[in-house]
């Protein structure tokens, strides 16, 4: 059976890190696990991590505005930007508008209906 259109189901949308920066933490991150580096144990906070990871702040923006421009305000349960992700719990009708159709590679995915269980 398919889940009401006025029901929620919750998604998260990933932005792409630039591989650069992806480097950069990996070195440091080998250097604050590695107990010889003068860096061991020198643990970093999520906001420093996604500060030296996440893609800049007006391309999340640019995404939530996006959201907010393909369904009404009332569809949105949560629509928080997490910087480097987008945590979205949205009306089932309003999933199907901003995704008709996915095309992932050799994949398509189509969110006309969903499978809900209680």
């Amino acid at each position: 059976p398919s889940a009401p259109l006025d029901s929620h189901v919750g998604f998260y949308v990933s932005l792409r890190h630039d591989p650069a920066k992806l480097a950069r933490f990996n070195e440091k991150f080998q250097s604050i696990t590695d107990p010889k580096s003068k860096d061991y144990a020198k643990w970093m906070t999520q906001t420093e991590v996604l500060d030296m990871i996440s893609p800049p702040a007006a391309d999340s923006n640019r995404v939530v505005k996006w959201l907010k421009s393909k369904c009404s305000k009332n569809a949105f349960r949560k629509l928080e930007n997490r910087r480097d992700t987008i945590r979205v719990e949205a009306t089932v009708a309003c999933v199907q508008t901003l995704f008709p159709e996915v095309k992932l590679g050799k994949f398509l995915l189509c969110f006309s209906s969903f499978s809900h269980k209680k």
